[in-house]
């Protein structure tokens, strides 16, 4: 009779001896364990070789058990087919008490296998979770080894097995799917490598050999560190470290602060490495095989920026231990040096504050400005004030002015930025080229954000260099106001017919009473293609003398009566008495000036 897989029953198949306390299958014994044990063995095996060591040294295990089976259950019956002694393998799996398993699709097809099926009530599933809890993949390695075994030797030929789904990694099911090898997709083939011949001994060597080189490269980074600190506590600068950083890893390395597209300190090894550098920057041609890493340097939950590794090859478990390393003594580095800077910002903020301070001792601000300055502040200079609308990016502006020149004063307040420009540097170059040349610098490292530049009047004393410093923080806020919606750079000297006025008012005031005065003026003027405002100024020059007014302008007496009149409609006071007429010169010398700065009507630029 041939042998059919539902016919295999326990007592059939199972030969147990209560005397000789032996169970066999097919003459080859067998043995009833405890799945808490198998549970415990696998905890055990996880913690002294691994999750990964552990998961083939199980799978090697339920290929073997699979494997056995399958030759005795070949052996004891004469099979009605193939097909049957395949599906016995699930039935002896269900009779042994591993699993129930409910075969749902066996596809054979001469070379070509295609099984899959459930697996319910796992144990192993089971003891995972109450050891691991639920997993991020499959965990029924006995299982899928169990039945990898026993179809290998059924169907003669090599063969995978997944689990789609399975009940450690929290789904409702285990789910499995068995192929023929060279039917397999790829991504599943990788199984394999498991099933690679390999003691526990060799294991453990491996393990054992694992645990020599973390040593290795603990002691290794450990003595990195150790060379850092000293150079930092011997106050070497940034670069130095960089530099040694760069050289242990054998990689090029860069500091980048904010979002300034230039390295703030760097060490390339190869102008190649740059090039890609550069490349990345502009996020041209960016390959996965770059090996580009980045990495926070963090202070207090601050971010002090970033350092970017770039190399030929993945950074290694050493390279990592380097880099943490690294980090927290470039953290120290920089935020010291941030700290230090911002106590010498507020000593040079204080002197100003104490210089625009009528009872100032004239000597004892001077020796404080010799040992706080690197100017002759009773020397020509001149203060610029730079503002971001961006108040994040003031600090990095402030870097990349810093770094680009380094033998400037330059340091903040409340969100400004002063500089210091001592005579020299106006010889150099004109003032506006020096202003022109920071404002395409700063546009360049920071696209899309708004900033104002403003430099006060020169100065050749330490009193006037009070009124420069105040002048060019009105100057600032002037244009943040005027100009919303533009970089814009100003000088005293563009401004002068209007500082008096700036001094005793603030600018918001200013150019609303200046808006509100001559506004209708220069609607009318753009609207109509008119020249009412002109008219206006050469009549308050001329102190209301229409006949010279009218030759100025090649008006006829008539005719310029006439625009005034409609001037006077549309002016918002009576420009012909006296308060009206002052009111009316502020209005325009604001508007002129405006002008100059920008070359059309601040009536164009809405204030906000």
């Amino acid at each position: 009779m041939k042998m059919k897989a539902h016919h295999l029953l326990f007592q059939n198949s199972i030969d147990i001896n209560p005397r000789m306390g032996t169970i066999k299958l097919n003459d080859k014994r067998m043995a009833l364990i405890s799945v808490e044990a198998l549970g415990y063995l696998r905890r055990d095996l996880v913690a002294t070789l691994g999750m990964e060591r552990a998961k083939g040294f199980l799978l090697r295990y339920g290929f073997a058990s699979g494997y056995n089976d399958a030759e005795s259950i070949e052996s004891m019956y004469n099979w009605e087919s193939k097909r049957e002694l395949i599906l016995a393998g699930p039935a002896l799996h269900t009779l042994e008490g591993i699993v129930t398993v409910e075969p749902d699709v066996l596809d054979l097809d001469g070379e070509r296998l295609y099984m899959s099926g459930y697996w319910r009530y796992s144990f192993e599933g089971e003891e995972h979770i109450r050891h691991f809890s639920y997993s991020n993949e499959a965990v029924c390695w006995m299982l899928v080894g169990f039945a990898t075994g026993y179809l290998t030797k059924i169907v003669g030929k090599e063969i995978v097995i997944y689990e789609k789904s399975c009940i450690g990694k929290g789904d409702e099911k285990c789910y499995f799917v068995a192929q023929t090898v060279e039917h397999c997709a790829p991504e599943h083939r990788d199984i394999l490598r498991y099933y690679e011949e390999e003691s526990l001994v060799t294991e453990l060597d491996k393990m054992y050999n694992e645990v020599k080189t973390l040593n290795l490269s603990i002691i290794r980074s450990e003595k990195v560190h150790k060379e850092l600190t000293s150079l930092l506590l011997e106050g070497k600068n940034l670069s130095t470290l960089i530099d040694v950083i760069a050289d242990v890893l054998g990689k090029s390395v860069i500091i980048k602060r904010g979002e300034m597209n230039q390295a703030f300190e760097s060490k390339f090894l190869t102008e190649e490495d740059y090039d890609r550098y550069q490349k990345w920057m502009r996020k041209e041609n960016v390959q996965s095989n770059d090996f580009i890493h980045i990495f926070k340097i963090m202070a207090n939950k601050d971010c002090l920026g970033k350092m970017i590794v770039l190399g030929t090859e993945p950074i290694t478990k050493e390279d990592r231990m380097i880099i943490e390393r690294a980090l927290s003594v470039l953290s120290i580095q920089m935020y010291t040096q941030r700290m230090i800077a911002q106590s010498l910002w507020q000593k040079k903020v204080d002197f100003f504050d104490e210089l625009l301070n009528d009872s100032y001792d004239k000597e004892q601000l001077i020796y404080q400005a010799n040992h706080l300055f690197n100017f002759d502040i009773e020397k020509n200079n001149r203060i610029v004030v730079i503002k971001s609308i961006s108040e994040e990016k003031n600090k990095d502006i402030w870097y990349l002015l810093n770094t680009t020149y380094p033998k400037l004063d330059i340091f903040m307040k409340k969100g400004y930025i002063i500089m210091i420009l001592p005579k020299n540097v106006e010889e150099k170059s004109s003032l506006h080229q020096f202003l022109h040349e920071v404002q395409r610098l700063v546009e360049k490292t920071f696209s899309n954000t708004m900033f104002y530049i403003g430099a006060g009047k020169a100065s050749a004393s330490i009193s006037e260099i009070g009124e420069s410093y105040k002048g060019a923080f009105q100057i600032c806020d002037f244009l943040r106001l005027a100009y919303p919606t533009k970089n814009k750079i100003a000088i005293y000297e563009q401004l002068d017919p209007i500082m008096l006025f700036l001094k005793s008012m603030e600018p918001k005031e200013l150019l609303t009473f200046s808006e509100k005065t001559i506004g209708n003026l220069l609607d009318y003027d753009k609207n109509n293609e008119s020249n009412l405002v002109q008219t206006l100024k050469s009549y308050l020059d001329n102190n209301g003398n229409l006949n010279q007014t009218a030759t100025e302008l090649n008006l006829s007496i008539p005719g310029l009566r006439y625009r005034l009149n409609k001037i006077h409609s549309l002016c918002e006071v009576d420009f012909k008495t006296g308060q009206g007429s002052f009111h009316c010169q502020i209005a325009i010398q604001t508007y002129y000036t405006m002008k100059a700065i920008n070359n059309h009507s601040f009536k164009n630029e809405k204030i906000n």
